[in-house]
């Protein structure tokens, strides 16, 4: 293996941002974590209310999409809604967190039909946090991944700023990396992907 050179991506970045725009406070995050060990090391990893918030602020804000991965985390860790969603309002990420939920209830119904035991799960959940259950919708395609459509994203990114002094902050640098020029052919590249 000497003398070959392989070449390795590392996503370092100093904010939970897409573009600049911070889309999730880490100071807030950084208040949810456990230390676990990992082959004898102890390593910090999110709370599960905390990764529930941040998977879903990925999805809507970053990624734009919707993923299988995506849908384990939220099967997984359920039980943990009502806690991520107090988290999700002190993070302005609520919305976000609502859709990934209401999908992951969707995609459920859909492959293991309304009599499940996660399905009835994640109602119970809504009922008792007082989120608007929509119904499952069982006539579209839940393939994944799945993009959102365009008014998600946007709306979910103008509540976020309207309501978060953090990304509202961070603004600027947002605009300012619009001026690259390369920034528009990697936009529409991100919005027409179909998957990562």
């Amino acid at each position: 293996m000497f003398g070959v050179s392989k070449g390795i991506n590392i996503d370092l970045t100093t904010e939970v941002a897409a573009s600049s725009f911070i889309y999730l406070d880490k100071s807030l995050l950084f208040e949810h974590v456990n230390q676990v060990k990992v082959d004898g090391f102890k390593v910090q990893t999110l709370q599960p209310r905390a990764d529930l918030v941040t998977v879903a602020a990925h999805s809507l804000y970053k990624g734009q999409m919707y993923t299988a991965s995506d849908y384990y985390t939220f099967a997984l860790s359920s039980q943990h809604y009502q806690e991520a969603l107090k988290l999700a309002e002190s993070a302005h990420t609520k919305f976000a967190l609502e859709i990934a939920s209401k999908l992951t209830h969707d995609i459920t119904i859909n492959v293991f039909g309304p009599s499940n035991p996660l399905a009835e799960k994640i109602e119970s959940l809504f009922r008792s946090a007082g989120t608007v259950n929509a119904a499952a919708s069982t006539n579209r395609s839940l393939h994944l991944p799945m993009k959102y459509g365009p008014h998600l994203p946007m709306r979910g990114l103008l509540e976020k700023i309207l309501g978060d002094p953090t990304s509202r902050g961070s603004l600027p640098s947002a605009l300012k990396s619009a001026f690259n020029p390369k920034f528009f052919t990697k936009l529409s590249e991100h919005t027409t992907r179909k998957g990562y």
